[in-house]
């Protein structure tokens, strides 16, 4: 092995280097001492390598996100490559909704279908009931039967989980018709105070809490100054003022006070008496002379059972006076006697309520108007259940409810379709027109005259035709309409019935399917004839 090497070495060293010098690989411009700058280069490259610091080959850090702790901004949250962002999971309803159709603006929606005799599809019926509150009722229940009853409240219909809260709220509403808030003039408070508390919200002086009448007045001026704070953080916002003119100053408003004075409830029933008194006065007059009705009245009062019977009489007549006086010098304790004495005509408790929209757009509970807002935007979106409530209120009306098309579309019809026989014969207008819609299936309204009357039509691809001849369009598509021949769609498509289908003698199996449904066709029809005239 070592001759070998030796043998090896000594062929390379009778090879003649120098004769490769001369050779260049390289283009002509970059010849004239490259070979030795390369060589250099290529002799200091891995010195290059070994100086300066390593690189860091660490996986770099993951940056937070912005809803992270302590991240920053720009971008939103970021999950692992392809993956999308979770959506937010949708408001589920804390009670149950079914939308039904309002009848005063439903009959307005059903006149506008039948005067225009045109098909709309029931979604888009319902869409149009579904834009505004006005235009649906809802009936609503809780969500199960373990679930907690509701609260409607009367005077205005909305809705309420708390009773108390509804109570509440109906008492505001009522206080009005039952009471009447005056200011008057009376002493203000007597004691030493020294100090007083001023609220940062509206810089009013209230009574330390120590005084009786705190809370009454706390919540007084939280509805009145401070409507939309709630009343802990009025009551947190309060702050000590121990200066002799902030305590003077709250004594003099408290100088004037609102007092709550009971509507005079006696005049209307004054004034029924004297109506009740007059045909008991008729009657003896009826009997005899017109003087002598004193007189019979007289021995009635002279009578030991009538005046039995009158004595409980002004029993509550010295009562109304009694309750007419009654002032109550807080609206707290004015709400406090409605809820003790009127709480019937308040609210009610109810497992399924049937209230206006409007009632639940606008509720003074905020899960119950969420709930219903949630609904709403579902039901737009895909409104099955309110469309299958509209389609009964639709055959109720006596309207033609059908389906068509590979996806099953409901269509809305005043008219039942009806198929031409096979030698009717009519108006060469309307001949014309026949042929022509089946000649082109499915064109639109604003197509027609120009087909019919191609000669007219102008460079802008404009029909100018005479009044006559538009009138007589109108007139022939509203009969062929009318008739159930013609179907006309919201967006303006036309659709020409077939001619009936003679049925073969000689063919007798398939009959019988057909004949027992077509006797039913023609009897709704019959039935739907005068409503659809009408």
């Amino acid at each position: 092995m070592a001759d070998s090497s030796e043998n090896s070495s000594d062929k390379n060293e009778s090879l003649d280097l120098e004769q490769l010098r001369d050779l260049s690989f390289a283009p002509q411009w970059s010849s004239g001492g490259s070979s030795g700058s390369s060589q250099r280069s290529r002799e200091e490259r891995p010195k290059s390598r070994s100086s300066g610091p390593a690189r860091d080959r660490r996986p770099a850090r993951k940056r937070p996100s912005s809803g992270a702790p302590g991240g920053g901004g720009g971008g939103g949250p970021r999950g692992k490559r392809g993956e999308r962002p979770a959506r937010p999971e949708p408001y589920r309803p804390i009670v149950n909704f079914s939308i039904y159709p309002e009848d005063e603006p439903f009959d307005l929606l059903t006149q506008s279908i039948r005067s225009s005799l045109k098909v709309y599809e029931l979604f888009e019926v319902t869409q149009l009931i579904l834009d505004k509150p006005d235009r649906m009722v809802v009936v609503v229940t809780p969500l199960s039967d373990e679930a907690p009853p509701l609260y409607e409240c009367l005077p205005d219909r909305q809705l309420f989980r708390d009773e108390t809260t509804a109570l509440m709220h109906a008492a505001n509403l009522l206080l009005p018709s039952v009471f009447e808030e005056k200011e008057e003039d009376v002493d203000p408070p007597s004691g030493n105070f020294s100090s007083v508390l001023r609220c940062k919200f509206s810089g009013k002086y209230l009574p330390p809490k120590s005084y009786h009448r705190y809370q009454a007045l706390l919540q007084e001026h939280q509805r009145l100054n401070c409507p939309d704070i709630s009343i802990e953080r009025v009551e947190s916002g309060l702050e000590p003022v121990a200066e002799e003119e902030a305590v003077q100053e709250w004594l003099k408003s408290m100088s004037r006070r609102s007092v709550f004075r009971l509507r005079s409830a006696s005049a209307p029933v004054e004034a029924a008496k004297p109506e009740e008194a007059k045909p008991e006065e008729e009657t003896p007059v009826a009997d005899g002379e017109a003087p002598k009705s004193e007189e019979a009245s007289a021995p009635e009062a002279g009578t030991e059972t009538p005046a039995a019977e009158e004595a409980p009489a002004p029993t509550p007549e010295a009562k109304a006076p009694a309750e007419d006086a009654l002032v109550l010098d807080s609206r707290e304790a004015a709400l406090n006697h409605l809820i003790r004495t009127k709480r019937e005509k308040l609210v009610r408790e109810t497992r399924q309520a049937r209230v206006p929209a409007r009632a639940l757009a606008e509720a003074e509970d905020s899960e119950i108007q969420k709930s219903f807002a949630a609904y709403v935007e579902q039901q737009k979106r895909f409104p099955l259940d309110s469309a299958n409530n509209v389609r009964m209120k639709l055959r109720k009306g006596k309207f033609f409810i059908f389906k068509k098309g590979k996806k099953g579309i409901s269509y809305v019809s005043a008219v039942r379709r009806k198929h031409r026989p096979q030698n009717s014969v009519f108006a060469d207008s309307v001949e014309k027109i026949i042929s022509l819609l089946e000649a082109n299936p499915e064109i639109k309204l604003k197509t027609l005259p120009g087909l019919l009357y191609p000669e007219r039509v102008d460079e802008s691809g404009k029909a100018n035709l005479e009044p006559d001849e538009t009138r007589q369009i109108v007139k022939d598509l509203k009969w062929l309409k009318s008739e159930g021949y013609l179907y006309e769609y919201g967006d303006g498509t036309l659709e020409m019935h077939s001619k009936e289908i003679e049925n073969p003698k000689g063919s007798s199996g398939p009959k019988p399917a057909p004949e027992a449904q077509e006797p039913a066709e023609e009897k709704e029809t019959t039935e739907e004839s005068p409503k659809s005239d009408s």
